[in-house]
């Protein structure tokens, strides 16, 4: 049982209120024992000697005349005895007339609060002493009534003990044990608690209420943030494993693309040495290895370029470019280019679209956009750039006729050294590094960009925001 209530804090509350509830009530009760019949014999007694007064006044005012009657009256309405005697010249005391000795019959001191004596003059020359008790049998009575109820009233004094120590337990017991219960769905962390029922009082307990739901709703808050954080982290560490497995291909991809540009040209140079068959002729073969040469200088360059963009702490030099401009001068040194491949190039373009961009890298992707639509342009076929302004964006579409690009292919376009052409053959020229670049500066700014089949070609589109 102690365990019990050691455990429970409405038990602990309960016998509390119910121990000083009873306490209380027997302290009152024995309160009004000891006190109630002090004051009521007081009472008595005070309006016994106001009658005996009265009494007394009534027998002056008479001289003498009718004072059995009077007396005879006093003693049947107090039911007690009133003697009245004479002093003689030798100091001896003659009683001239008693009554009520019959309500003396089990009278004794003890149960008197005291004897009252008045002096009546003129009575035979000789004053005369008028002598009566005051009775406490009411008061006695009173007291006995007192005792009597002892047992009625402890039965009834545990009763409204039991009931105010249940009430008592229940208002103070039942907001903490709620507290408690939501305290512990805080801590298996069901942080989504419905503080409202307590937090509505104005005492300690809507005060721990109110401080809790607080911390609940900080906790809340800041769980969030950290599933946020922790999301942001997954999303780093994802995104870190995918560029370093992409470093990986693109070092895998550079052994290859060099291997074989390497070996052909190692190849040459042996043939030439040793004089062996068609390598007699150096002077043709010395021409395509200058090609090969020319085409590792390319690669080199564009894998530079990828190495510099994507290396630790780059910082892009934003200003205000003139879209416009920029595009023009791109057009401009692709015409001849465009000219050699029989490809008509047309620029439409929206001036003075400002744009806050790294120029040179944004004019690189863009050339290498039209770069490669030119390159992959069947002969007598065109390739439209517009630019224009949509809204707050700034959009550029590159276009080229006479050729379209698998779905698959157009999943891999911006891999590192990726052709269309599975065998990888340099008739089209380029390093492969091309898109991937373009992939790579676009992400730095933020882009947005795609690569899709049209009705009769393949459309670049790229939007940037406007200033």
């Amino acid at each position: 049982m102690l365990g019990i209530i050691k455990r429970s804090i409405a038990l602990k509350i309960f016998f509390i209120f119910l121990g000083m509830l009873f306490v209380t009530s027997l302290m009152i009760y024995i309160g009004i024992l000891v006190y109630m019949p002090r004051t009521f014999r007081n009472q008595v007694t005070k309006q016994f000697e106001e009658e005996f007064e009265q009494l007394y006044n009534d027998i002056q005012e008479d001289k003498m005349h009718n004072h059995e009657i009077i007396i005879q009256k006093f003693c049947n309405a107090h039911k007690t005895m009133v003697r009245l005697s004479s002093s003689g010249a030798n100091g001896e005391l003659t009683v001239l007339y008693e009554y009520g000795m019959a309500y003396l019959k089990d009278f004794s001191f003890e149960n008197t609060t005291s004897i009252i004596t008045k002096t009546i003059d003129g009575i035979d020359k000789d004053p005369a002493l008028l002598i009566t008790y005051a009775p406490t049998e009411k008061v006695n009575e009173v007291k006995q009534s007192l005792l009597s109820l002892c047992p009625v009233i402890l039965v009834f004094g545990i009763i409204l003990s039991f009931i105010g120590a249940l009430i008592c337990a229940t208002y103070v017991s039942k907001p903490i044990i709620d507290i408690s219960k939501k305290s512990k769905q805080m801590a298996l962390l069901d942080l989504k608690v419905d503080w409202a029922p307590n937090t509505s009082r104005q005492d300690e307990i809507g005060i721990l209420a109110n401080s809790l739901e607080e911390m609940s709703d900080n906790l809340v808050a800041t769980m969030e943030e950290l599933n946020h954080a922790n999301q942001l982290l997954q999303r780093d560490i994802v995104k870190e494993k995918q560029m370093e497995q992409e470093r990986k291909d693109f070092f895998a991809a550079v052994s290859h693309e060099l291997k074989t540009p390497i070996t052909l040209l190692k190849c040459c140079v042996e043939g030439m040495i040793y004089k062996i068959g068609i390598y007699q002729d150096r002077d043709k073969y010395l021409a395509y290895e200058k090609e090969i040469i020319e085409s590792l200088e390319n690669m080199v360059a564009e894998i530079l370029s990828v190495s510099k963009i994507e290396g630790t702490g780059y910082q892009l030099n934003p200003e205000k470019t003139n879209m416009g401009a920029l595009v023009n001068s791109c057009c401009l040194s692709y015409e001849e280019y465009a000219y050699s491949r029989s490809v008509k190039l047309k620029c439409s373009v929206e001036e003075k679209i400002f744009c806050v961009v790294d120029s040179s890298l944004i004019k690189k992707a863009i050339s290498n956009v039209i770069n490669n639509a030119i390159t992959y342009s069947p002969k007598g076929e065109e390739v439209l750039v517009r630019l224009t302004r949509r809204e707050n964006q700034c959009m550029l579409k590159v276009e080229n006729t006479g050729t379209q690009i698998s779905e698959e292919a157009i999943r891999n376009l911006f891999n590192p050294f990726y052709r269309v052409d599975k065998s990888r053959s340099r008739n089209t020229g380029g390093s492969g590094l091309g898109l991937y670049i373009v992939k790579t500066i676009l992400e730095l700014h933020e882009a947005f960009y795609k690569i899709e089949n049209i009705e009769n070609g393949v459309c670049f589109t790229l939007c940037l925001e406007i200033m």
